[in-house]
């Protein structure tokens, strides 16, 4: 009995191995909540997506840095609209984000490139 449940237990972790499931659990843990925001909204078909799919990105980033990174590793989320404008446009869109860390630190930015450029940072 005790051979067969040694069998079993190397067959099983044979088989997660083999359908990558350990990659996907070290992919989820390394990465950070506005990462995992930006994933969701690059998984919204493009027939069904709406801005409001990045505002839980918008709540979780913390710097505008950390916004850029999750932009250019989830490029689908944004579909080739400028990450800072989009981001502008949400903080300035009146649904509650106007608030978060984030559109703060775009508006503390304004004088700097490449934010100044936006409209967000134009029409303050």
């Amino acid at each position: 009995m005790g051979l067969k449940l040694i069998g079993l237990s190397a067959f099983i972790a044979l088989v997660v191995a083999g359908c990558g499931v350990t990659s996907q659990v070290f992919t989820v843990v390394g990465s950070t909540a506005c990462e995992l925001a930006f994933a969701d909204a690059a998984a919204v078909g493009d027939t069904e997506d709406t801005v409001e799919d990045l505002d839980p990105a918008v709540r979780a980033c913390t710097s505008l840095e950390e916004w850029g990174s999750a932009s250019a590793t989830n490029p689908a989320a944004l579909d080739g609209v400028n990450p800072f404008e989009f981001l502008g446009n949400r903080c300035h869109s009146g649904e509650g984000l106007s608030g978060t860390d984030l559109c703060g630190a775009l508006l503390a930015a304004c004088g700097e490139a490449p934010y100044a450029d936006t409209t967000y940072c134009l029409t303050r």
